[in-house]
């Protein structure tokens, strides 16, 4: 659920012409002796318009993940800065039919530590973790571009795609290092639709495509979410609710929902994994809780993003 919930960690160019927060916790096989736990939190807004009602947003992001008794633990934190260029008809004075098109960057700083002293088996200390990896730094630059557009008022598409992890070294053991990590080079792809089907009832269909190569094993290693969101709008004081189903290849099937009220979206996820990693957590998945607060800044900007972000 974390990459529908905090869509800056994996597109840059998720910054929109809103203030927005988000927050999230997950817990992941509790059935080990240390769970896998997940902390995050993001921000973004606008710093710039041009009266032609272009922007550039900035946006912080902040998450660690902490799992086994070994005290593995990673860190990363990121500064992203995406420009958005609209497009729009001259005799289109509702803005049924405009355009957006989004190029962001991100700068980060990832940091994965490991207590080695847990894994020693007398004088063995298995690979791939030398003691010198006990913790291991790292700067990441990453780069994205995005076209979303309306196509009336009940269809809206976005595709995106992003590179993370641009800057690696050139130095074979160095990047081997980093793969051993989770740190090495990647290429995402996504794509979804808003579909307003009735006046109350919308679909959120979306593609999430990831690509990352291993030089040290010439293994390559691709992952494909993809499902839908079901949007209602109630009747009372304009709240919504949700539910969705995702499909992770070779891993797991994700189940959220929640409700949204006055620009708060509150969510809830749960992970079942059916990997051969099911064995050894018992079958146990992963709850997740998430929390969004969005403040539109019409008096600015008279146009917001085409597909918000934070519907992935």
């Amino acid at each position: 659920m974390q990459h529908l919930s905090q869509s800056i960690l994996h597109l840059p160019v998720c910054l929109k012409a809103i203030c927005g927060q988000n927050t999230l916790y997950r817990n992941q096989w509790a059935s080990v002796s240390v769970p896998y736990r997940t902390y995050g939190a993001s921000v973004d807004m606008p710093v710039f318009s041009d009266n032609r009602n272009n922007y550039l947003a900035a946006g912080l992001h902040a998450s660690k993940n902490v799992m086994g008794d070994a005290n593995f633990a990673d860190f990363y934190g990121s500064v992203s800065l995406a420009y958005h260029k609209f497009f729009s008809s001259a005799n289109d004075s509702n803005n049924n039919h405009i355009s957006d098109l989004a190029i962001g960057i991100q700068a980060g700083f990832s940091q994965n530590t490991i207590d080695i002293t847990e894994y020693y088996f007398g004088q063995f200390i298995p690979y791939p973790y030398p003691l010198e990896l006990k913790t291991v730094d790292f700067y990441p630059v990453n780069a994205g571009i995005s076209f979303s557009h309306s196509a009336g008022q009940r269809l809206k598409y976005t595709i995106g795609i992003a590179g993370y992890n641009l800057n690696q070294p050139i130095s074979e053991i160095e990047k081997q290092q980093n793969e051993r990590l989770g740190i090495e080079r990647r290429y995402i792809a996504e794509t979804g639709a808003d579909w307003v089907v009735t006046n109350k009832l919308t679909l959120r269909p979306a593609i999430f495509f990831q690509y990352r190569y291993y030089s040290q094993y010439s293994y390559n290693r691709t992952d494909i979410i993809a499902g839908n969101e079901f949007h209602y709008k109630l009747k009372v004081n304009s709240v919504s609710v949700f539910a969705g189903a995702w499909y992770h290849s070779d891993d797991d099937v994700m189940i959220t929902s929640g409700v949204e009220f006055k620009g708060v979206r509150l969510g809830v996820g749960y992970d079942y994994n059916y990997s051969p990693v099911n064995s050894s957590t018992n079958g146990d998945g992963g709850f997740t809780l998430s929390f969004k607060f969005i403040f539109p800044s019409q008096q600015l900007f008279s146009h917001k993003r085409v597909i918000p972000c934070t519907r992935f």
